[in-house]
């Protein structure tokens, strides 16, 4: 069963492709998402 991506999953992968070193708090600070 395929799942398509959401809009905060391309932009995280977007973040990541910028740079793949980011924190999980910092890729969460800029998508919109909370740490817990």
């Amino acid at each position: 069963m395929k799942k398509k991506l959401s809009k905060k999953d391309w932009q995280i992968i977007r973040l990541l492709k910028e740079n793949a070193r980011m924190s999980d708090a910092e890729i969460g600070r800029r998508v919109g998402l909370s740490k817990s």
